[in-house]
């Protein structure tokens, strides 16, 4: 299998007030746009941020952020043929925790009584996944491979195998997961975050094709081993 890799989203992050971690305090982040924190610790650079929101108003704010990101990596990745049989597997191992955060909160804040559909729709773990394959005008499989540590490996597998049994003629693999408050703060209370464990977040979505169907392959896969 041939693919053609995007360039993920940088994960080592710049340390914060000149040492530490690299993570502020919990208190610091409450409040304030989690891009721009981000931006600040070095995580994401301007320009992706910048272009993330440019995304964002195009799209009318509908999209959540971790869509969004999945998005552009697709977009970067894979440009749409209506010839070919295009599936999508992207994994993820938190999968939309802002979206599903925030309408978990309002749903039991408010004892059931003032839900928030808009925001159901990207809480659960296959939105980037659906949301590629809509932009993309995906027909083959869609899925989301939701395996802790080995959700990528998952995906990439089911991405070959699609290929392999001729049920697509292209796909496109990765994995997407984001930082926000909720990993940070739970990290924070039990101790899982210091100066050589620290969250990440990132994006990243290859286009594979069967090996005789590439011209100018970036790399090719010749197995995946999941698991230890």
């Amino acid at each position: 299998m041939a693919n053609s890799p995007n360039n993920p989203t940088p994960r080592d992050p710049k340390p914060a007030n000149g040492g530490g971690g690299g993570i502020p305090p919990i208190d610091q982040l409450q409040g304030r746009p989690i891009g721009r924190v981000l931006t600040k610790m070095g995580k994401i650079t301007r320009d992706q941020y910048l272009e993330a929101l440019s995304f964002q108003k195009q799209k009318g704010g509908l999209l959540g952020r971790l869509v969004q990101m999945a998005l552009i990596a697709a977009r970067r990745s894979h440009a749409p043929d209506p010839s070919q049989r295009l599936a999508v597997a992207i994994g993820t191992g938190l999968g939309c925790l802002e979206d599903a955060g925030v309408f978990l909160e309002n749903l039991i804040s408010k004892d059931e009584r003032e839900p928030m559909p808009a925001r159901f729709p990207n809480s659960v773990h296959n939105a980037p996944a659906a949301q590629i394959a809509i932009d993309q005008n995906a027909c083959a499989m869609n899925s989301a491979p939701t395996m802790g540590e080995i959700s990528f490996e998952s995906a990439l597998w089911q991405g070959i195998r699609q290929l392999e049994i001729g049920e697509a003629d292209c796909a496109l693999v990765g994995a997407v997961d984001e930082l926000n408050k909720y990993p940070l703060a739970i990290g924070s209370r039990w101790g899982l975050w210091d100066e050589k464990t620290i969250p990440g977040e990132g994006a990243m979505i290859a286009s594979l094709t069967r090996t005789e169907n590439s011209a100018t392959p970036l790399a090719r896969v010749t197995a995946v081993r999941l698991g230890q």
